[in-house]
């Protein structure tokens, strides 16, 4: 019970750190944004479209936007790498001499990262509202509440399936390697379809593309902030929200269930990078 309860505390302490630590990224990042709203009279929506929205597609490629939007959600993913390989090796030698333990545990570990992303966001969208109420920001609630849960379920899905394959990856190939394939799998795409989506209508390609179902500002169906559009690019037709939150559900229903099966059947040294 004792060692049970120090290990809580460690993951609690562990927790706590990370979150402080992208919580710096984001201000860093994301401060210049309050006052961009303020100076142009913007409301809180907005706010939060600067922070969570993506980064919007302009005709010539914006390096600059491309950057701000991949620095804090690779950091994300980064600073929540190798905690599926550090247990595992902790737990293998006691835990997963059956194959029902071995089950069992890749069940709660992977709810735990969910929770650990989901209590994130949760975070992070409260410190947007206070930052923007303390900055005198107006709030137009029905715009607000049509927009904040796709906003936030597009982000929590997307970094957590990032997550979750970046800590499959780094059980056999180390967190070094496991990084750089999540950075190409992440970032790669999402410059690919910016670079091509002036010449080529991508449509229903985009659902399959998985970090571009994180991007709320490319939706059809997304809010309209008339005052706000000129800082956003125009919504690309047939790319609707319902149908990017099923994509990512199904994402990681599949990529949960094929790491699964190879995780039961494996041997740990197999599985275990030494």
């Amino acid at each position: 019970m004792e060692g049970g309860s120090k290990m809580k505390l460690r993951r609690l302490n562990h927790l706590l750190y990370r979150y402080i630590l992208i919580s710096f990224v984001f201000l860093i990042l994301y401060l210049p944004n309050i006052f961009l709203c303020r100076t142009q009279n913007l409301n809180l929506e907005t706010y939060y479209l600067l922070n969570f929205g993506g980064f919007y597609l302009s005709k010539s490629f914006d390096i600059v936007e491309v950057i701000k939007f991949l620095v804090p959600n690779l950091f994300i993913i980064y600073m929540f790498s190798e905690i599926m390989r550090s247990e595992c090796i902790i737990n293998y030698v006691y835990v997963f001499i059956r194959t029902s333990k071995k089950q069992k545990w890749l069940f709660q570990i992977t709810i735990r990262l969910f929770i650990y992303i989901a209590t994130l966001y949760i975070w992070l969208f409260l410190l947007t509202l206070i930052i923007g109420k303390f900055a005198g920001l107006p709030l137009e609630l029905d715009s607000f509440f049509k927009m904040i849960l796709p906003l936030y379920f597009l982000n929590v899905l997307t970094i957590f399936e990032f997550v979750f394959l970046q800590n499959i990856l780094s059980m056999k190939n180390g967190s070094a390697l496991a990084f750089i394939l999540i950075v190409i799998l992440y970032a790669i795409p999402l410059i690919a379809v910016s670079l091509l989506q002036q010449i080529f209508s991508l449509n229903i390609i985009l659902y399959f593309i998985l970090p571009a179902n994180q991007m709320y500002l490319w939706h059809a169906d997304r809010i309209n902030i008339s005052e706000a559009e000129s800082f956003f690019s125009s919504p690309l037709s047939g790319f609707f929200l319902l149908n990017s939150l099923l994509i990512l559900f199904g994402f990681i229903v599949v990529s949960y269930h094929i790491y699964r099966y190879r995780f039961i059947r494996k041997d740990m040294i197999e599985l275990i990078k030494e």
